[in-house]
Protein backbone atom coordinates (compact mmCIF):
# COMPACT_ATOMS: atom_id res chain seq x y z
CA UNK A 1 0.00 0.00 0.00
CA UNK A 2 1.29 3.45 -0.86
CA UNK A 3 1.75 6.16 1.50
CA UNK A 4 -0.16 8.07 -0.53
CA UNK A 5 -3.20 6.53 -0.55
CA UNK A 6 -3.10 5.80 3.28
CA UNK A 7 -5.80 7.14 5.43
CA UNK A 8 -4.27 10.00 7.98
CA UNK A 9 -0.21 10.03 6.66
CA UNK A 10 1.12 13.05 4.53
CA UNK A 11 4.43 13.62 2.93
CA UNK A 12 6.69 16.08 3.79
CA UNK A 13 9.58 16.78 1.82
CA UNK A 14 12.61 18.50 3.71
CA UNK A 15 15.62 19.71 2.73
CA UNK A 16 18.81 17.43 4.07
CA UNK A 17 21.28 18.93 6.46
CA UNK A 18 23.63 18.46 3.28
CA UNK A 19 24.98 19.98 -0.06
CA UNK A 20 27.25 18.08 -2.88
CA UNK A 21 29.30 20.30 -4.57
CA UNK A 22 32.37 20.59 -7.31
CA UNK A 23 35.17 21.50 -5.09
CA UNK A 24 37.81 23.95 -7.03
CA UNK A 25 41.19 24.04 -6.52
CA UNK A 26 42.21 27.42 -7.25
CA UNK A 27 46.22 26.65 -7.48
CA UNK A 28 44.96 25.68 -10.76
CA UNK A 29 46.23 29.20 -12.44
CA UNK A 30 42.75 29.36 -14.76
CA UNK A 31 40.71 28.61 -12.03
CA UNK A 32 42.10 31.21 -9.81
CA UNK A 33 42.63 33.09 -12.72
CA UNK A 34 46.00 34.20 -12.94
CA UNK A 35 46.99 32.24 -16.04
CA UNK A 36 43.98 33.67 -18.12
CA UNK A 37 44.76 35.84 -20.32
CA UNK A 38 43.56 38.71 -18.81
CA UNK A 39 45.12 37.77 -15.73
CA UNK A 40 48.60 37.05 -17.17
CA UNK A 41 48.16 40.89 -18.06
CA UNK A 42 46.99 42.20 -14.49
CA UNK A 43 49.68 41.54 -12.83
CA UNK A 44 51.07 39.27 -10.11
CA UNK A 45 49.18 39.78 -6.89
CA UNK A 46 45.26 38.24 -6.46
CA UNK A 47 44.01 41.28 -6.75
CA UNK A 48 44.70 41.76 -9.96
CA UNK A 49 43.88 38.11 -11.59
CA UNK A 50 41.15 36.85 -9.15
CA UNK A 51 38.37 38.72 -10.86
CA UNK A 52 39.19 36.94 -13.87
CA UNK A 53 39.25 33.39 -12.10
CA UNK A 54 35.39 33.71 -11.17
CA UNK A 55 34.65 33.91 -14.68
CA UNK A 56 36.01 30.81 -15.30
CA UNK A 57 34.06 29.06 -12.64
CA UNK A 58 30.84 30.72 -13.26
CA UNK A 59 31.28 29.71 -17.05
CA UNK A 60 31.74 25.65 -15.39
CA UNK A 61 28.83 26.44 -13.06
CA UNK A 62 26.43 27.22 -16.38
CA UNK A 63 27.88 23.64 -17.40
CA UNK A 64 26.13 21.84 -14.86
CA UNK A 65 22.71 20.92 -16.15
CA UNK A 66 21.05 21.13 -12.57
CA UNK A 67 17.60 20.47 -13.88
CA UNK A 68 18.25 17.27 -15.20
CA UNK A 69 19.97 16.20 -12.31
CA UNK A 70 16.93 16.63 -10.49
CA UNK A 71 14.38 15.72 -13.12
CA UNK A 72 15.90 12.48 -13.83
CA UNK A 73 18.88 11.49 -11.81
CA UNK A 74 18.17 12.31 -8.35
CA UNK A 75 13.62 11.64 -9.59
CA UNK A 76 12.59 14.90 -7.70
CA UNK A 77 13.88 14.44 -4.49
CA UNK A 78 16.49 16.90 -4.84
CA UNK A 79 16.50 21.37 -5.19
CA UNK A 80 18.52 22.98 -7.66
CA UNK A 81 21.42 25.12 -5.54
CA UNK A 82 22.06 28.38 -5.54
CA UNK A 83 24.87 28.66 -3.25
CA UNK A 84 26.42 26.14 -1.04
CA UNK A 85 24.67 27.55 1.85
CA UNK A 86 22.35 24.85 3.22
CA UNK A 87 18.38 25.36 2.28
CA UNK A 88 17.35 24.54 5.68
CA UNK A 89 19.70 26.77 7.50
CA UNK A 90 17.59 30.26 8.63
CA UNK A 91 18.32 33.11 6.80
CA UNK A 92 19.34 30.95 3.68
CA UNK A 93 18.67 33.61 0.57
CA UNK A 94 15.76 32.60 -1.49
CA UNK A 95 16.41 35.39 -3.80
CA UNK A 96 19.40 33.95 -5.53
CA UNK A 97 18.88 31.72 -8.38
CA UNK A 98 20.38 29.10 -9.35
CA UNK A 99 22.39 29.02 -12.43
CA UNK A 100 20.77 27.40 -15.53
CA UNK A 101 22.45 24.91 -18.03
CA UNK A 102 24.05 27.23 -20.83
CA UNK A 103 26.36 27.00 -23.20
CA UNK A 104 26.41 29.92 -24.34
CA UNK A 105 26.62 31.82 -20.96
CA UNK A 106 30.00 29.81 -20.25
CA UNK A 107 31.48 30.33 -23.92
CA UNK A 108 30.60 34.62 -23.04
CA UNK A 109 32.20 33.90 -19.17
CA UNK A 110 35.37 32.47 -20.82
CA UNK A 111 35.83 35.25 -23.18
CA UNK A 112 35.30 37.83 -19.84
CA UNK A 113 38.38 35.85 -18.91
CA UNK A 114 40.25 36.96 -21.88
CA UNK A 115 39.78 33.86 -24.09
CA UNK A 116 39.26 34.48 -27.98
CA UNK A 117 37.53 31.67 -29.52
CA UNK A 118 39.28 32.80 -33.07
CA UNK A 119 42.67 33.39 -31.95
CA UNK A 120 42.92 30.18 -29.81
CA UNK A 121 42.03 27.58 -32.71
CA UNK A 122 44.37 29.48 -35.28
CA UNK A 123 41.75 31.75 -36.93
CA UNK A 124 39.29 28.60 -37.22
CA UNK A 125 35.86 28.49 -36.05
CA UNK A 126 35.70 26.63 -33.13
CA UNK A 127 34.72 22.95 -33.30
CA UNK A 128 34.00 21.47 -29.66
CA UNK A 129 34.81 18.03 -31.19
CA UNK A 130 38.45 18.66 -32.07
CA UNK A 131 39.35 19.82 -28.20
CA UNK A 132 42.08 17.52 -27.67
CA UNK A 133 45.32 17.61 -25.47
CA UNK A 134 46.94 20.15 -27.91
CA UNK A 135 44.09 21.46 -29.24
CA UNK A 136 42.42 23.39 -26.24
CA UNK A 137 41.57 26.86 -24.18
CA UNK A 138 43.15 24.70 -20.95
CA UNK A 139 43.00 21.50 -19.68
CA UNK A 140 41.34 20.33 -16.20
CA UNK A 141 42.03 16.98 -14.33
CA UNK A 142 38.77 15.80 -12.48
CA UNK A 143 38.38 13.89 -9.31
CA UNK A 144 35.28 11.97 -8.20
CA UNK A 145 34.87 9.26 -5.35
CA UNK A 146 33.31 5.98 -6.08
CA UNK A 147 30.44 4.43 -4.69
CA UNK A 148 27.75 6.47 -4.85
CA UNK A 149 25.92 6.04 -8.46
CA UNK A 150 24.57 9.91 -8.79
CA UNK A 151 27.44 11.49 -8.05
CA UNK A 152 29.41 9.47 -10.35
CA UNK A 153 26.95 10.15 -13.32
CA UNK A 154 26.89 13.89 -13.14
CA UNK A 155 30.47 14.08 -12.81
CA UNK A 156 30.36 12.35 -15.93
CA UNK A 157 27.61 14.97 -17.36
CA UNK A 158 30.18 17.76 -16.63
CA UNK A 159 33.18 16.05 -18.07
CA UNK A 160 31.09 15.42 -21.58
CA UNK A 161 30.26 19.24 -21.87
CA UNK A 162 33.44 21.06 -20.69
CA UNK A 163 35.00 20.39 -24.16
CA UNK A 164 31.95 22.14 -25.78
CA UNK A 165 33.59 25.36 -24.37
CA UNK A 166 37.13 24.41 -25.31
CA UNK A 167 38.24 22.61 -22.22
CA UNK A 168 40.19 19.79 -22.10
CA UNK A 169 39.46 16.78 -19.72
CA UNK A 170 42.91 15.35 -19.21
CA UNK A 171 42.04 12.63 -16.39
CA UNK A 172 38.82 11.91 -14.86
CA UNK A 173 40.04 9.88 -11.58
CA UNK A 174 36.40 8.13 -10.51
CA UNK A 175 38.60 5.88 -7.27
CA UNK A 176 37.34 4.85 -3.90
CA UNK A 177 38.17 7.44 -0.71
CA UNK A 178 41.69 5.66 -0.51
CA UNK A 179 42.98 7.21 -3.58
CA UNK A 180 40.80 10.52 -2.87
CA UNK A 181 41.70 11.42 0.73
CA UNK A 182 45.42 11.61 0.86
CA UNK A 183 45.88 13.97 -2.20
CA UNK A 184 42.44 15.93 -1.42
CA UNK A 185 41.03 16.62 2.35
CA UNK A 186 43.97 14.97 4.10
CA UNK A 187 46.85 16.19 2.01
CA UNK A 188 48.92 18.24 3.56
CA UNK A 189 49.78 21.94 2.96
CA UNK A 190 51.59 21.94 -0.10
CA UNK A 191 52.67 18.39 0.07
CA UNK A 192 55.37 18.25 -2.61
CA UNK A 193 54.73 14.38 -3.71
CA UNK A 194 51.47 15.02 -5.18
CA UNK A 195 52.68 18.41 -7.45
CA UNK A 196 52.31 16.96 -11.00
CA UNK A 197 52.87 20.63 -12.53
CA UNK A 198 52.35 24.05 -11.23
CA UNK A 199 49.23 24.16 -13.16
CA UNK A 200 47.53 20.74 -11.25
CA UNK A 201 48.65 21.09 -7.19
CA UNK A 202 47.31 17.85 -5.27
CA UNK A 203 47.06 16.06 -8.56
CA UNK A 204 43.00 17.17 -9.37
CA UNK A 205 41.20 20.42 -10.44
CA UNK A 206 37.63 19.36 -10.18
CA UNK A 207 36.38 17.04 -6.99
CA UNK A 208 33.21 15.83 -6.68
CA UNK A 209 32.16 15.86 -3.12
CA UNK A 210 29.37 16.30 -0.43
CA UNK A 211 29.64 18.26 2.67
CA UNK A 212 27.24 17.41 5.68
CA UNK A 213 26.30 19.97 8.72
CA UNK A 214 25.71 17.32 11.63
CA UNK A 215 23.52 18.63 14.32
CA UNK A 216 23.93 22.21 14.03
CA UNK A 217 21.22 24.36 13.76
CA UNK A 218 23.42 27.21 13.60
CA UNK A 219 25.11 27.39 10.34
CA UNK A 220 29.40 27.54 10.91
CA UNK A 221 30.51 28.07 7.55
CA UNK A 222 34.83 29.17 9.26
CA UNK A 223 35.73 25.45 9.02
CA UNK A 224 34.94 25.70 5.02
CA UNK A 225 36.80 29.11 4.35
CA UNK A 226 39.57 29.18 7.17
CA UNK A 227 42.84 28.19 5.17
CA UNK A 228 43.59 26.15 8.99
CA UNK A 229 41.67 23.46 8.29
CA UNK A 230 39.68 22.54 4.86
CA UNK A 231 40.14 25.60 2.57
CA UNK A 232 43.67 24.63 2.06
CA UNK A 233 42.72 21.81 -0.15
CA UNK A 234 41.05 24.46 -2.80
CA UNK A 235 43.50 27.02 -1.65
CA UNK A 236 41.59 29.23 -1.88
CA UNK A 237 43.36 33.00 -1.93
CA UNK A 238 40.33 35.14 -1.17
CA UNK A 239 39.94 36.04 2.22
CA UNK A 240 36.63 37.43 1.85
CA UNK A 241 34.74 34.70 2.83
CA UNK A 242 36.10 33.52 6.09
CA UNK A 243 36.41 37.19 7.11
CA UNK A 244 33.01 37.58 6.69
CA UNK A 245 31.92 33.99 8.00
CA UNK A 246 34.30 35.19 11.00
CA UNK A 247 31.85 38.61 11.27
CA UNK A 248 28.39 36.50 10.98
CA UNK A 249 29.65 34.12 13.82
CA UNK A 250 30.46 36.89 16.02
CA UNK A 251 27.41 39.21 15.87
CA UNK A 252 24.92 38.89 18.71
CA UNK A 253 22.01 40.80 16.88
CA UNK A 254 19.63 38.57 15.49
CA UNK A 255 18.71 41.09 12.62
CA UNK A 256 22.27 41.92 11.65
CA UNK A 257 23.48 38.25 11.85
CA UNK A 258 20.90 37.38 9.32
CA UNK A 259 21.61 40.77 7.06
CA UNK A 260 25.66 39.40 7.14
CA UNK A 261 24.45 35.65 6.57
CA UNK A 262 22.40 36.96 3.50
CA UNK A 263 25.81 39.33 2.57
CA UNK A 264 27.67 36.22 2.25
CA UNK A 265 25.72 34.41 -0.17
CA UNK A 266 25.97 37.39 -1.95
CA UNK A 267 29.24 36.76 -2.13
CA UNK A 268 29.41 33.39 -2.60
CA UNK A 269 27.23 33.45 -5.42
CA UNK A 270 29.29 36.40 -7.43
CA UNK A 271 32.89 34.41 -6.64
CA UNK A 272 31.51 30.93 -6.99
CA UNK A 273 34.64 29.77 -5.12
CA UNK A 274 33.32 26.24 -5.22
CA UNK A 275 29.99 25.23 -7.75
CA UNK A 276 27.10 24.01 -6.15
CA UNK A 277 25.23 21.06 -7.55
CA UNK A 278 22.15 19.42 -5.63
CA UNK A 279 20.40 19.87 -2.35
CA UNK A 280 19.09 16.67 -1.38
CA UNK A 281 15.86 16.15 0.32
CA UNK A 282 14.68 13.69 2.14
CA UNK A 283 10.78 12.84 2.22
CA UNK A 284 8.89 11.79 5.82
CA UNK A 285 5.37 10.13 6.28
CA UNK A 286 3.76 11.78 9.00
CA UNK A 287 0.25 11.20 10.38
CA UNK A 288 -2.05 14.03 9.74
CA UNK A 289 -2.63 14.53 13.76
CA UNK A 290 0.74 15.36 14.17
CA UNK A 291 1.19 19.26 14.50
CA UNK A 292 3.86 21.82 15.26
CA UNK A 293 6.73 20.04 13.71
CA UNK A 294 8.46 22.47 10.69
CA UNK A 295 11.25 21.44 8.66
CA UNK A 296 13.69 22.37 10.87
CA UNK A 297 12.88 19.98 13.32
CA UNK A 298 12.22 17.27 10.98
CA UNK A 299 15.84 17.89 9.44
CA UNK A 300 17.72 17.73 13.51
CA UNK A 301 15.24 15.57 15.29
CA UNK A 302 16.79 11.99 14.89
CA UNK A 303 14.28 9.12 15.79
CA UNK A 304 15.07 6.31 17.66
CA UNK A 305 14.65 3.19 15.69
CA UNK A 306 14.61 -0.40 16.49
CA UNK A 307 15.96 -2.93 14.23
CA UNK A 308 14.30 -5.11 11.81
CA UNK A 309 14.93 -8.65 10.68
CA UNK A 310 15.69 -7.28 6.86
CA UNK A 311 17.81 -4.46 6.63
CA UNK A 312 15.90 -1.84 4.55
CA UNK A 313 12.78 -3.25 4.79
CA UNK A 314 10.41 -0.85 7.04
CA UNK A 315 6.96 -1.94 8.24
CA UNK A 316 3.89 0.01 9.22
CA UNK A 317 2.22 -2.00 11.98
CA UNK A 318 -1.94 -2.54 11.59
CA UNK A 319 -2.17 -2.25 15.02
CA UNK A 320 -0.64 0.67 17.74
CA UNK A 321 2.66 1.03 18.47
CA UNK A 322 3.75 -1.08 21.87
CA UNK A 323 4.27 1.50 24.72
CA UNK A 324 7.21 -0.64 26.19
CA UNK A 325 11.35 0.53 25.15
CA UNK A 326 12.35 -1.33 22.71
CA UNK A 327 15.08 -4.18 23.62
CA UNK A 328 18.40 -4.65 21.59
CA UNK A 329 16.38 -8.32 20.48
CA UNK A 330 16.16 -8.67 16.55
CA UNK A 331 12.11 -7.73 16.00
CA UNK A 332 10.16 -8.75 12.61
CA UNK A 333 8.55 -5.15 12.86
CA UNK A 334 9.57 -1.70 12.92
CA UNK A 335 9.06 0.62 16.09
CA UNK A 336 10.16 3.41 18.70
CA UNK A 337 9.20 5.77 21.17
CA UNK A 338 8.29 9.60 20.37
CA UNK A 339 7.05 11.76 23.58
CA UNK A 340 4.54 13.43 22.19
CA UNK A 341 3.67 12.51 18.58
CA UNK A 342 4.45 9.91 16.35
CA UNK A 343 6.36 9.91 13.01
CA UNK A 344 7.37 7.63 10.18
CA UNK A 345 10.02 8.15 8.40
CA UNK A 346 10.05 6.09 5.32
CA UNK A 347 12.13 6.22 2.14
CA UNK A 348 10.39 7.12 -0.50
CA UNK A 349 11.00 7.57 -4.59
CA UNK A 350 8.49 9.42 -6.52
CA UNK A 351 8.46 11.72 -9.19
CA UNK A 352 8.01 15.61 -7.74
CA UNK A 353 9.95 18.58 -8.41
CA UNK A 354 10.12 20.54 -5.68
CA UNK A 355 11.63 24.19 -5.77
Amino acid sequence: TSLKAMDGVSLEYVPAPVWQECSVNHANGFLNGSFTPFGLAAGSEPSDYEEYGKYVRKAISHLVDRETIVDDLADGLAIEPSTVVPKYIPGWDSSLPFRNFSIETAKNYLEMAGFNYTESFGGRDFDPSSINETNNLFELYLLTPSGFPLREAWAQMLEQELPKVGIYVAFHAIEDWSYVLPISLFAEKSLPGFLINETHLGGWDLLFIAFFVQGELDYNPSNIYSNDYLSFFRNILYSGFYDLSMEYLTEVDTTKRLNILHDFQALLYDWEPSIPIVYPVNVYAMLDSVTGIDEILLTHFVQEWQKVDCPRTYVIPDEPLPTETPTDEGSSSLSFLIPVALLVMIPIFRKRRLR
